[in-house]
């Protein structure tokens, strides 16, 4: 079956619902600050295919799913997925030297839903950091052809809170020698488990908030009065003695 079946060519797109695509192709003299968003928007997905090819339509004033798949030539799952990655905050930079690494983990990346961005050496990694700005995680490879450490602190010096994952064809952790600024940075060894890189990216992407220590005290309770239940044989007993007379000895 055509992927294009079973799709209504009336309904809207559900890019429309997206702020900074809900508007028609900017005018010839649009603002400076407009169009340097635009820029950044294609920087930020230049390495992905299905989203570059939306974006471009979108912009080029397509607005229905069928003619947007039409256009560029894509399965009704590619123009899913891409939406989906346009409409996640989350963004990633991948700084892999072995382009076998670097496609898999890109694949994972973009069926997680992030935006990715792909350097294949550090110098190139350096220049896409300055011009993207903040990631929500860096992925750095460190190896014999890659000094990933001196990479990393580059960047942390750039921003301190940069979050960060080496990788590393490494045998063990402790074979990457790191400076104690970043020994708080997690170590995946290569090959990468597709389980672990997962979980590692999604708790650096999505960090839980510190909870006052208060709220792990536990709260006090009323003391409640208790009442015990007598068996009946022992209350018809006590209530004989309250009726029987005190008798004067």
């Amino acid at each position: 079956m055509s992927p294009l079946e079973n799709i209504d060519s009336a309904d809207p797109s559900v890019l429309a619902n997206a702020p900074w695509l809900s508007r028609p192709a900017p005018a010839p003299d649009v603002s400076l600050l407009e169009k340097e968003k635009h820029n950044r928007i294609f920087r930020t997905f230049a390495n992905d295919k299905e989203v570059s090819a939306v974006l471009q339509a979108r912009l080029e004033g397509m607005t229905t799913t069928r003619e947007i798949m039409q256009e560029h030539n894509l399965t009704k799952r590619q123009y899913e997925a891409a939406v989906k990655r346009i409409r996640c905050p989350k963004s990633v930079l991948v700084i892999e030297e072995y382009d076998q690494v670097l496609g898999l983990v890109l694949r994972w990346l973009k069926l997680m839903g992030y935006a990715v961005h792909t350097a294949s050496n550090g110098d190139e990694g350096l220049r896409l950091y300055r011009a993207c700005g903040l990631f929500d995680v860096v992925i750095i490879s460190h190896s014999v052809k890659q000094n990933g450490v001196a990479l990393a602190r580059d960047i942390l010096k750039k921003n301190p809170l940069q979050r960060t994952i080496f990788t590393t064809p490494y045998s063990s952790a402790e074979e990457v020698q790191r400076p104690i600024e970043l020994m708080h940075i997690p170590i995946l060894l290569k090959p990468l488990r597709k389980s672990d890189f997962c979980t590692v990216v999604q708790r650096l992407a999505n960090p839980v908030r510190e909870k006052p220590a208060d709220c792990f005290r536990r709260k006090r309770r009323r003391a409640k009065a208790i009442r015990l239940r007598l068996p009946l044989h022992v209350k018809a007993a006590k209530a004989g003695e309250l009726l029987t007379p005190l008798r004067n000895d």
